[in-house]
C-alpha cells in the first residue's frame, strides 16, 4: 500500500486523499502534488480533502520539504480545504501556513468524512 491514496470521491475538481504510515517523497509528488496540478491546469483552482488514518505516522524529511515546496507555489490556488482527523501538529501547522494560502480551510473530526464532502461540494 502506498502512503497516499486517492479516494474514489476525487473528480475533476476535487482531490480526495488519504495519508497511511509515514507520507514518502514519491507517494506526495505522485498522488499529491501531480494530482492537485492536473487539476489547477484544467480548473485554474483545486479543491482537497486530506483523510488522516490510524496508522499515519508523519512525514518522511524529504517528503516534508516537498509539501512545503508544493504550499509555496500553489498556496494561492485552492477554494476549499478540508482536513479530517488531523494530528494537532497538522492544525497549527495549517494555521502558520494560512497567509500563504488562498481559500478556506476547515477541520472535521473522525468519521466526519461525509460532512467535508458535503462542505467541499457546496
Amino acid at each position: 500500500m502506498t502512503s497516499v491514496v486517492i479516494l474514489p470521491e476525487s473528480n475533476q475538481t476535487t482531490l480526495c486523499l488519504q495519508l497511511h504510515d509515514q507520507v514518502t517523497a514519491d507517494d506526495f509528488d505522485h498522488y499529491y502534488h501531480q494530482e492537485i496540478k492536473k487539476r489547477i491546469a484544467a480548473n485554474g483552482y483545486f479543491n482537497m480533502i486530506v483523510t488522516y488514518s490510524a496508522d499515519y505516522k508523519g512525514w518522511e524529511p524529504d517528503a516534508a520539504d516537498l509539501n512545503l515546496k508544493s504550499i509555496l507555489e500553489l498556496g494561492n490556488k485552492p477554494h476549499k480545504l478540508a482536513y479530517v482527523n488531523p494530528p494537532k501538529r497538522k492544525i497549527l501547522l495549517m494555521k502558520m501556513a494560512e497567509p500563504l494560502l488562498k481559500g478556506e480551510i476547515r477541520y472535521f473530526e473522525e468519521g466526519q468524512y461525509e460532512d467535508a464532502l458535503k462542505w467541499i461540494k457546496e
